[in-house]
């Protein structure tokens, strides 16, 4: 018998045979099950044991009732998702603090190239974000760490962007388009995340490989809001890109005329200092 199918036990979606829900009550059907022999580490069609399926869906004490009883805590279903991926995929932090607890492993990659920091940052769950950061004994690369980053402000989450600024990750991440972060937040008009990155010390000045700068691309975009706070931390209005171009050059040719007064009054400024 399958503890995972049983009736009562388990419903599963008719689409993508995902769990659904533990029924109201089924903790004592688990112990039950267990009590007669059933183990908890028996699988599902799609490979998920009772933890996973009770970390997906938010049920707590079954998960503290399994994970007392020694399950295989990293154990993986067919998409090489455990029950900590599985429990960030659905916010429970609760439950990923519990499985953190046991010892699940916070490093483990899905066979998409997942880690539970990745899924966290990219869902917005800051709260998972900060509990693995603090984690005992957990560390990542710093490259992994700053793809970490990235994802979150991509994805427009600047309070896990904050989280991780706050843990040390280094704020001048160069992207394979070959910008910085600092400068794709410039030219998306991610204020927020922007001013976060450069109150921790985010260079203003790199360029990219045509010479661009944060401050050309935002420019070339009218955000009028971000040059202004890029100017506010030191990004030089008079620099040029390798066509000749300053960011003023560049907001002109967009027709952004209030981005080029600013610019403009930063030059003169600039020069009378």
């Amino acid at each position: 018998m399958d503890v995972l199918t049983h009736p009562g036990i388990l419903r599963r979606r008719a689409a993508g045979n995902r769990p659904a829900g533990i029924e109201r009550g089924s903790l004592d059907l688990v112990k039950r099950l267990v009590q007669y022999g059933v183990s908890s580490d028996e699988r599902s069609s799609t490979g998920e044991t009772a933890l996973m399926v009770a970390a997906t869906e938010g049920k707590l004490d079954i998960v503290q009732w399994l994970l007392s009883h020694s399950p295989d805590i990293n154990a993986e279903n067919h998409e090489g998702e455990t029950a900590l991926h599985l429990a960030v995929l659905q916010n429970h932090t609760a439950i990923a603090l519990e499985l953190l607890a046991y010892g699940a492993d916070p490093k483990r990659v899905t066979h998409a190239g997942d880690t539970p920091l990745q899924l966290a940052s990219l869902n917005g769950h800051v709260e998972i974000v900060d509990a693995l950061l603090r984690a005992e004994g957990y560390s990542e690369p710093s490259d992994i760490l700053q793809g970490a980053l990235t994802i979150a402000a991509l994805y427009g989450h600047p309070d896990i962007v904050a989280s991780f600024l706050d843990a040390g990750v280094n704020p001048n991440i160069l992207l394979p388009n070959g910008k910085t972060l600092l400068m794709q937040m410039a030219e998306y008009g991610h204020l927020q995340t922007l001013k976060l990155l450069l109150q921790s010390g985010a260079n203003p000045n790199e360029r990219d490989p045509s010479g661009a700068t944060a401050l050309m691309w935002a420019a070339y975009r009218g955000q009028l809001d971000v040059v202004r706070c890029l100017l506010q931390f030191g990004a030089m209005p008079d620099l040029k890109n390798q066509g000749g171009y300053t960011a003023a050059m560049l907001a002109e040719l967009n027709r952004h005329s209030e981005v080029v007064v600013c610019l403009d009054q930063a030059a003169l400024q600039e020069k009378l200092e």
